[in-house]
């Protein structure tokens, strides 16, 4: 019995490793799928909620700034401000590749001038400044030029500005890194003429 036994072993053995290999293989698709599954979950985009605060309106010279749009300009007002963004996932940070951020001035009084749109800049773009950890705020400062004239045309009570911002972010958990993804939010209007440091605009997406 026990020849007989040991003849059939290797029989055996040669009918199951075929479904062995395809049993191991739906293992290994179905734990793939799971891990996919899973980090897709983690590393889906979250919302990012922003606002603007800390206004501050200064006298400035083209001696003491080398922004370009104002160099021909004896004297301008530089608005500087907060951009703050909450990112309130437990588990993602948030890595911003690219942020920009304008100033859209109307004059109510004048409808029928156009709007203009400023250009703002970060005063820091490094890595360090621009990754967020989970479920913290990030602030980042901001700041743009009027030339005397324009901030003249649009200083009064008839006249507001609105914050404008497109950030390119990925979303990222250990080492594991999203796509990226592009967001566009638009803050409340603000009083040119009555900023202060107390000013704060929330934004909200634009889709």
């Amino acid at each position: 019995m026990a020849s007989s036994s040991s003849s059939r072993s290797p029989q055996q053995v040669k009918q199951w490793r075929p479904r062995q290999y395809v049993l191991t293989g739906m293992v290994i698709v179905l734990a793939a799928s799971t891990v996919v599954i899973v980090t897709s979950i983690v590393l889906r985009p979250t919302n990012i909620f922003f606002s603007v605060a800390n206004f501050s309106i200064t006298n400035t010279t083209t001696s003491t700034t080398y922004d370009p749009r104002i160099r021909n300009v004896p004297e301008s007002k530089r608005v500087a401000f907060n951009l703050t963004a909450y990112n309130p996932s437990r588990r993602a940070q948030v890595l911003y590749r690219r942020v920009v951020v304008s100033m859209q001035l109307e004059n109510g009084g004048r409808p029928s001038v156009r709007k203009t749109s400023v250009p703002a800049r970060l005063t820091r773009d490094d890595e360090a400044s621009l990754r967020q950890a989970a479920r913290s705020h990030k602030s980042i400062a901001v700041e743009a030029f009027l030339d005397n004239q324009l901030y003249g045309f649009f200083n009064n009570s008839n006249a507001s500005a609105t914050v404008n911002v497109i950030a390119q972010v990925k979303f990222k958990v250990g080492l594991a890194a999203s796509r990226r993804y592009n967001i566009r939010v638009k803050c409340a209007r603000i009083d040119l003429s009555a900023i202060t440091i107390a000013t704060i605009a929330n934004c909200s997406d634009v889709y």
